[in-house]
């Protein structure tokens, strides 16, 4: 019996590395459902990178941890895609494979330190992470720190990142608030 169109269940993967010299790896059969966290993971075990210096891009473009590749390819699901590795790397923290390569240098730029002007304003510590990252790490705190799901539904952080969330994938901002009240009214009873 044929599979119905779009029914495709696995696709195999090659994560190709956008520098030379860097390790492909190969995925086979995975299945359509698999995130791009778990194929970082794989890859990362694989080269001994660590995961939170990864990132895969699909056609040129960055995808995001929480993505699927369901949600990530077109319909039909092709029976191979190539996912191209981005390895980050922080400043000044040549590896010794890139020692030896010659690096432009841009002018150099002070950057003040965020202790030395926390008196002056209100500055995060932590760099700024990608929204669906963001979301999950302060998701992950508030769970934390209240233990429980009615906190994490009391706490006023939920609601606004919820109300972003819907009003983004909505398109629609009164749309988004009438969904929020309804889900809020809801979580109350």
């Amino acid at each position: 019996m044929a599979a119905a169109p779009g029914s495709q269940t696995s696709v195999t993967v090659n994560l190709k590395p956008m520098k030379a010299g860097s390790e492909a790896l190969d995925l086979p059969s995975q299945d359509v459902n698999v995130t791009v966290l778990e194929m970082k993971s794989k890859y990362a075990e694989k080269t001994g990178v660590e995961v939170s210096k990864i990132k895969l891009l699909y056609n040129k473009r960055p995808a995001s941890d929480l993505k699927t590749l369901k949600e990530l390819l077109p319909e039909p699901a092709p029976k191979n895609v190539e996912l191209s590795v981005m390895i980050l790397s922080a400043p000044g923290n040549a590896s010794p494979a890139t020692a030896s390569t010659p690096q432009v240098s841009s002018p150099a730029i002070e950057v003040p330190d965020p202790a030395s002007i926390a008196g002056k304003m209100d500055v995060d510590s932590a760099p700024p992470a990608p929204l669906s990252e963001q979301a999950e790490a302060l998701a992950g705190a508030a769970a934390k720190t209240v233990g429980s799901t009615v906190g994490v539904l009391q706490s006023e952080q939920f609601w606004a990142d919820l109300k972003d969330f819907l009003v983004q994938r909505l398109k629609d901002e009164g749309e988004g608030e009438r969904l929020l009240a309804l889900f809020k009214g809801a979580s109350q009873k």
